[in-house]
């Protein structure tokens, strides 16, 4: 999915500060500190942008930082906010294994929907740093190579009872 970076606007408020956005009226976020408010406010247009995208609504081209400014008395920021725009969406044949499957099939309404969340979140997890198990929980241990096999050898010839060897 490409990023694409919108503006928001800080501002302080009596709770701490919001955030909102000039192309997004309606998307607001707020925070105990400047930082918080903007964390929230990629959350919060996360969640607005796939609501328009759900309800086929066209996102609005991203306005720029010189366009938008600091106005208002209490504007204390204007930053870039990422979010993942949604590309057409491409079918595609994979494999998995089917008890994992069905696992999902039990719980998610809508496979593909779940398939790709669940990527975008290890993809995110991933871009922050987060360590990420080696092995998926849950996943079957990859099958170990078989041993290569040794000759057998005949056991070593035992000499009988009053036998001298020699």
């Amino acid at each position: 999915m490409p990023a694409t970076y919108y503006p928001a606007i800080i501002d302080r408020s009596a709770s701490g500060y919001g955030a909102s956005f000039p192309d997004f009226p309606g998307c607001i976020a707020n925070g105990a500190t400047i930082n918080e408010a903007a964390m929230n406010a990629e959350a919060a247009l996360a969640l607005h942008v796939e609501g328009m995208v759900k309800d086929k609504d066209a996102l609005p081209a991203p306005s720029t930082l010189d366009d938008v400014g600091l106005d208002g008395p209490d504007d204390v920021a204007c930053v870039l906010i990422r979010v993942d725009a949604p590309a057409r969406v491409e079918r595609v044949l994979i494999s998995i294994d089917t008890n994992l499957l069905a696992a999902i099939d039990a719980i998610a309404p809508n496979r593909s929907a779940w398939m790709a969340d669940a990527a975008r979140a290890m993809l995110h997890a991933e871009a922050r740093g987060i360590q990420l198990p080696k092995q998926p929980i849950g996943a079957r241990p990859a099958p170990r190579a078989a041993k290569p096999s040794r000759p057998r050898e005949d056991p070593p010839a035992v000499a009988s009872v009053g036998e001298r060897r020699g």
